[in-house]
Protein backbone atom coordinates (compact mmCIF):
# COMPACT_ATOMS: atom_id res chain seq x y z
CA UNK A 1 0.00 0.00 0.00
CA UNK A 2 1.25 3.60 -0.77
CA UNK A 3 -0.19 6.93 0.90
CA UNK A 4 1.38 9.91 -0.90
CA UNK A 5 0.51 13.39 1.00
CA UNK A 6 1.83 17.02 0.23
CA UNK A 7 0.94 20.43 -0.12
CA UNK A 8 -0.48 21.76 -3.29
CA UNK A 9 1.49 21.71 -6.14
CA UNK A 10 3.83 19.36 -4.97
CA UNK A 11 4.05 16.91 -7.70
CA UNK A 12 1.47 14.37 -6.34
CA UNK A 13 -0.41 14.08 -9.04
CA UNK A 14 2.55 13.91 -11.33
CA UNK A 15 4.00 10.97 -9.31
CA UNK A 16 0.77 9.33 -9.50
CA UNK A 17 0.75 9.42 -12.98
CA UNK A 18 4.14 8.04 -13.68
CA UNK A 19 3.47 5.11 -11.24
CA UNK A 20 -0.02 4.07 -13.32
CA UNK A 21 2.30 4.46 -16.88
CA UNK A 22 5.28 2.05 -15.13
CA UNK A 23 2.73 -0.24 -14.03
CA UNK A 24 0.81 0.15 -17.57
CA UNK A 25 3.97 -0.39 -19.36
CA UNK A 26 4.92 -3.57 -16.92
CA UNK A 27 1.15 -5.67 -17.99
CA UNK A 28 -0.14 -4.47 -14.78
CA UNK A 29 -4.12 -3.84 -15.31
CA UNK A 30 -4.85 0.10 -13.52
CA UNK A 31 -8.08 1.24 -11.61
CA UNK A 32 -8.39 3.98 -11.02
CA UNK A 33 -11.05 6.36 -8.52
CA UNK A 34 -11.22 9.94 -7.84
CA UNK A 35 -14.89 10.92 -7.72
CA UNK A 36 -13.72 14.51 -6.28
CA UNK A 37 -11.97 15.60 -9.38
CA UNK A 38 -13.49 13.19 -11.54
CA UNK A 39 -10.73 12.31 -12.69
CA UNK A 40 -9.51 15.30 -14.26
CA UNK A 41 -5.43 15.00 -13.47
CA UNK A 42 -5.63 11.31 -15.46
CA UNK A 43 -7.73 11.49 -18.70
CA UNK A 44 -4.64 11.12 -20.96
CA UNK A 45 -4.64 7.47 -19.16
CA UNK A 46 -8.21 6.77 -18.83
CA UNK A 47 -8.43 4.60 -22.47
CA UNK A 48 -5.59 1.89 -21.19
CA UNK A 49 -7.58 1.87 -17.21
CA UNK A 50 -8.83 -1.45 -17.09
CA UNK A 51 -11.33 0.31 -14.47
CA UNK A 52 -12.36 3.80 -14.03
CA UNK A 53 -14.58 5.88 -11.68
CA UNK A 54 -15.23 9.54 -11.62
CA UNK A 55 -17.86 10.00 -9.28
CA UNK A 56 -18.97 7.99 -6.16
CA UNK A 57 -21.74 5.45 -7.66
CA UNK A 58 -19.03 4.48 -10.32
CA UNK A 59 -16.89 4.39 -7.36
CA UNK A 60 -18.60 2.24 -5.24
CA UNK A 61 -19.39 -0.12 -8.14
CA UNK A 62 -15.76 -0.32 -9.10
CA UNK A 63 -14.48 -1.20 -5.37
CA UNK A 64 -17.59 -3.72 -5.66
CA UNK A 65 -15.91 -5.64 -8.95
CA UNK A 66 -12.53 -5.53 -7.75
CA UNK A 67 -13.93 -7.30 -4.32
CA UNK A 68 -15.71 -9.59 -6.84
CA UNK A 69 -12.23 -10.65 -8.47
CA UNK A 70 -9.90 -10.88 -5.43
CA UNK A 71 -12.94 -13.35 -3.75
CA UNK A 72 -12.37 -15.16 -7.43
CA UNK A 73 -8.96 -15.52 -7.09
CA UNK A 74 -9.03 -16.18 -3.24
CA UNK A 75 -11.03 -19.49 -4.78
CA UNK A 76 -8.15 -20.25 -7.16
CA UNK A 77 -5.61 -19.94 -4.92
CA UNK A 78 -7.36 -22.09 -2.24
CA UNK A 79 -8.40 -25.10 -5.05
CA UNK A 80 -4.87 -24.88 -6.64
CA UNK A 81 -3.51 -25.21 -2.70
CA UNK A 82 -1.07 -21.78 -3.22
CA UNK A 83 -1.61 -18.60 -0.72
CA UNK A 84 -0.71 -15.89 -3.40
CA UNK A 85 -1.87 -15.55 -6.74
CA UNK A 86 1.62 -15.47 -8.68
CA UNK A 87 1.50 -19.18 -7.39
CA UNK A 88 -0.92 -20.29 -9.62
CA UNK A 89 -0.05 -21.96 -12.41
CA UNK A 90 0.96 -20.07 -15.40
CA UNK A 91 -2.01 -22.03 -17.71
CA UNK A 92 -4.38 -21.15 -14.84
CA UNK A 93 -3.50 -17.23 -14.98
CA UNK A 94 -3.06 -16.67 -18.58
CA UNK A 95 -6.86 -18.40 -18.87
CA UNK A 96 -8.42 -16.15 -16.56
CA UNK A 97 -6.38 -13.18 -17.25
CA UNK A 98 -4.91 -12.73 -13.69
CA UNK A 99 -2.17 -10.37 -13.24
CA UNK A 100 -1.36 -7.83 -11.04
CA UNK A 101 -4.28 -5.18 -11.05
CA UNK A 102 -2.96 -1.68 -9.28
CA UNK A 103 -5.77 0.58 -7.69
CA UNK A 104 -5.42 4.19 -7.16
CA UNK A 105 -7.77 6.26 -5.51
CA UNK A 106 -7.26 9.52 -5.74
CA UNK A 107 -8.20 12.06 -2.72
CA UNK A 108 -8.49 9.32 -0.78
CA UNK A 109 -9.02 11.04 2.35
CA UNK A 110 -12.28 13.01 0.61
CA UNK A 111 -13.50 9.38 0.62
CA UNK A 112 -13.34 8.10 4.14
CA UNK A 113 -14.02 11.03 6.04
CA UNK A 114 -17.94 11.71 5.71
CA UNK A 115 -18.85 15.11 4.71
CA UNK A 116 -20.96 17.21 7.13
CA UNK A 117 -24.17 19.11 6.13
CA UNK A 118 -25.25 22.28 8.16
CA UNK A 119 -28.07 20.95 10.37
CA UNK A 120 -29.72 24.81 10.71
CA UNK A 121 -30.12 23.80 6.68
CA UNK A 122 -33.78 22.93 5.88
CA UNK A 123 -34.13 19.33 5.45
CA UNK A 124 -35.60 19.57 1.53
CA UNK A 125 -32.21 21.55 0.89
CA UNK A 126 -30.49 20.06 -2.10
CA UNK A 127 -27.12 20.03 -0.03
CA UNK A 128 -29.24 18.05 2.84
CA UNK A 129 -30.63 15.63 0.24
CA UNK A 130 -27.73 15.36 -1.53
CA UNK A 131 -25.18 14.96 1.54
CA UNK A 132 -27.67 12.36 2.77
CA UNK A 133 -27.53 10.19 -0.53
CA UNK A 134 -23.42 10.55 -0.84
CA UNK A 135 -23.25 9.65 2.63
CA UNK A 136 -24.90 6.34 2.28
CA UNK A 137 -22.82 5.55 -0.99
CA UNK A 138 -19.68 6.78 1.07
CA UNK A 139 -20.19 4.80 3.78
CA UNK A 140 -20.60 1.57 1.17
CA UNK A 141 -17.66 2.82 -0.15
CA UNK A 142 -15.71 3.63 2.67
CA UNK A 143 -16.46 -0.83 3.56
CA UNK A 144 -15.30 -1.69 0.03
CA UNK A 145 -12.01 0.35 0.73
CA UNK A 146 -11.45 -1.26 3.81
CA UNK A 147 -12.02 -4.75 2.67
CA UNK A 148 -9.74 -3.95 -0.01
CA UNK A 149 -7.04 -2.83 2.28
CA UNK A 150 -6.74 -5.36 4.70
CA UNK A 151 -6.89 -8.80 2.51
CA UNK A 152 -6.30 -7.88 -1.06
CA UNK A 153 -2.45 -8.10 -1.59
CA UNK A 154 -1.58 -10.97 -1.59
CA UNK A 155 -4.40 -11.88 -4.40
CA UNK A 156 -2.19 -8.95 -6.65
CA UNK A 157 -4.14 -6.06 -5.81
CA UNK A 158 -1.94 -3.12 -5.09
CA UNK A 159 -3.04 0.04 -3.99
CA UNK A 160 -2.30 4.22 -4.21
CA UNK A 161 -3.68 7.00 -3.03
CA UNK A 162 -3.27 10.48 -2.18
Amino acid sequence: HLLMVGPSGSGKSIALVTLIAQSLCRGMDVALIDPVKMGADFTQLRPYCAGWADNIPTAQSLMEAIYRIVEERRLLCRDYGVGFWADLPADVRAEKNIRPLLVVIDEYVSLVIPRTVSKALPKDHPLVEEGGVNSSKQHRLRGGLRIFLLGCRSQGMLGGGR
